[in-house]
């Protein structure tokens, strides 16, 4: 089983070497020191653990990666999605809003940005805020990929009833 620790920068090669990461300037597995096959398994992984109900060792480990990985908005998406399967909705909002911003500054498609900001009106269902949840599912509803649009749609659709 591969494990990530979280290391503390006590060396100035440590330190230099978590700037470039917070910087982009290193990848996953140039800072594990691994290939990038090795870095994509540690995801594998992480949701492999997930999909087994280990829960909280697949937040530990996609938590780990996305410090690690300071770029890529898939790592807080994916930690949101666990956190929401763990009912811990706030923490799956923050990493969805964490992975929207990371997706702003990687100028990604729409299609992503859809799909974290119909998993967030989620959350924010879950959690009672309605005016949050509407917002996303009308922003998630008129993007490009029609099974999320559909999916925000409905959900809408949904709320409207509840409304009534």
């Amino acid at each position: 089983m591969l494990k990530v620790v979280a290391a503390q920068p006590t060396t100035p090669d440590m330190v230099g070497m978590m700037h470039d990461v917070a910087c982009g300037e290193t990848s996953l597995a140039a800072i594990l020191g691994v290939s990038p096959e090795v870095g994509e398994q540690l995801v594998e992984q992480a949701l492999g653990l997930a999909e087994a109900g280990r829960l909280e060792e697949a937040e530990a480990l996609l938590t780990q990666l996305a410090l690690v990985e300071a770029q890529s908005p898939l790592l807080p998406m994916l930690l949101g999605t666990v956190r929401a399967e763990q009912g811990a909705f706030e923490a799956a909002a923050a990493a969805y809003d964490e992975a929207l911003e990371r997706h702003v500054r990687s100028a990604g498609h729409a299609r992503f940005e859809n799909e974290v900001r119909l998993l967030r009106a989620r959350a924010h269902m879950a959690m009672g805020q309605r005016e949050e949840a509407q917002v996303d599912l009308l922003l998630a509803s008129v993007g490009p990929d029609a099974e999320i649009s559909r999916g925000a749609q409905a959900l809408l659709t949904g709320m409207a009833r509840i409304d009534r």
